[in-house]
């Protein structure tokens, strides 16, 4: 049977004044040196996916659609369904539900990644022939009109925060048409739980499996770096590896074939993207380099470097950070010696 995936960008959730990129949809953002959304549309593909119904309002598919013309396996079906510029969640799937019609289908939002297989939990739910299953932050039984959770032990895992939202939904034959089809019309119905609410009250079998392991990028550089670690762990075991003799490789690591790597340490997983320069480095675990990079004489890990930005001799190491595109971070030797902070509006500094 066909399974449809909605990959949905509601204008609420996707743009955001944020201070560490410029791109405005948030599922855009690079991890492991490709847009979040890439990385969803991998993983609903890797649970069994056969065509993807991508939703959002018409400003933000322009720049989601050229940044999935990039993606690997192009013999997947992409549509795309436009919804109202100011359109919430509910809105945007109910403007994707046509195309969907009465297939099973998963919904993923864009701006989020799931550190654990989906396949395993769409078998999960056909083993107990549910209709709806959500995935994510979702608040505990209690707090989530008495939706029960899938396993049992899950109680009180999930954020107990009520106006945090599921990331994945998992529908079954004809649920997601049904589940939209009765929250028109209705302003109270937001987000996914809105959907499982009305489909409950239909006689459906709804559950709920809150998932440790679901991380959403909401504008924070600590989500960012969250979302990155996933992306970077899902890196195949055989990757290309260049070893020189100055150079020390070992794990999960990818580096372009166009990128250069001298007399350095690099431990996976981790991305060198194209175009880079490391030189005299280390470079840990969890980092992504992006393109057209460079880092010299620098210790980085648990860290993502965009596209264009230059790490150079800053005399300590870099951890868990976030260095936006074309920033240059650097040691000054002049002299006097004085700490030279160029801070923007609303940035985050730490000195450590």
């Amino acid at each position: 049977m066909t399974r449809t995936g909605v990959l949905v960008f509601p204008a609420t959730a996707s743009r955001h004044a944020c201070r560490c990129a410029s791109t405005p949809v948030l599922g855009l953002e690079h991890v492991a040196n490709r847009p979040i959304a890439q990385h969803a549309l991998e993983e609903m593909i890797e649970a069994g996916v056969d065509e993807v119904v991508v939703a959002g309002p018409a400003d933000v598919l322009i720049d989601v659609r050229a940044a999935l013309s990039h993606r690997t396996g192009s013999r997947l079906k992409v549509d795309y369904a436009i919804s109202a510029d100011r359109s919430e969640l509910v809105a945007t799937l109910q403007a994707a539900a046509p195309l969907v019609g009465a297939a099973p289908c998963v919904v993923h939002l864009g701006d989020g990644l799931l550190d654990e297989p989906l396949a395993d939990h769409i078998a999960a739910m056909q083993k107990e022939s549910l209709d709806l299953l959500l995935l994510g932050e979702c608040p505990s039984a209690g707090g989530f009109g008495g939706l029960k959770p899938l396993r049992r032990g899950h109680e009180g895992r999930g954020a107990t925060d009520s106006t945090r939202e599921p990331g994945i939904a998992v529908f079954g034959p004809g649920a997601f048409r049904d589940a939209c089809r009765a929250t028109a019309g209705d302003p109270r119905a937001t987000g996914l739980r809105g959907l499982a609410r009305h489909l409950s009250a239909q006689g459906a079998h709804v559950e709920v499996s809150s998932s440790d392991g679901w991380r959403r990028y909401r504008g924070s550089p600590q989500d960012l770096l969250e979302v990155n670690r996933i992306a970077l762990d899902r890196l195949p075991s055989s990757l290309r590896r260049v070893a020189p003799d100055d150079n020390r490789i070992e794990g999960r690591v990818h580096i372009d074939p166009t990128a250069s790597v001298t007399t350095s340490v690099i431990v996976g997983p981790v991305v060198v993207g194209k175009g880079a320069e490391v030189a005299n480095a280390y470079i840990g675990p969890y980092t992504s380099v992006g393109a057209h990079a460079r880092i010299e004489g620098v210790e980085i890990d648990r860290s993502i470097i965009l596209p264009g930005a230059r790490v150079m001799h800053v005399g300590g190491r870099v951890v868990s950070s976030l260095v936006g595109r074309g920033a240059h971070v650097f040691r000054d030797f002049s002299l006097p010696r004085a700490m030279r902070l160029f801070v923007g509006e609303g940035d985050e500094v730490a000195l450590c």
